[in-house]
């Protein structure tokens, strides 16, 4: 059992490293297509969430081009995936330990 255990959890960490490395790339692409008038933090909703958390949902599609704003659906589906994936974690843990 512990060796089934550990594959679970190795399993479950390289799933969240490809989320991690899908949502980080999805920063980067969507902050690399902002319109010319987003120098700061305006591009946000407002709200103080917003400020304090970085949610993808959380972004005017306004005011991005439209390379971003196709990326930004998948930006959205990449972040609920990987909330869904640590949550899973957390059951998984829960079960296991």
């Amino acid at each position: 059992m512990t060796y089934m255990s550990a594959i679970l959890v190795i399993v479950w960490l390289i799933g969240l490293s490809m989320l991690l490395w899908r949502w980080m790339e999805n920063i980067r692409v969507i902050h690399n297509n902002l319109g010319p008038e987003c120098a700061d933090f305006g591009y946000l909703k407002p709200g103080l969430i917003s400020l304090l958390w970085f949610r993808f949902s959380n972004i005017e599609p306004l005011r991005l081009n439209s390379v971003g704003r196709d990326r930004l659906n998948g930006a959205i589906w990449n972040e609920r995936a990987m909330y869904a994936w640590m949550f899973v974690g957390v059951l998984l843990a829960a079960y296991l330990f």
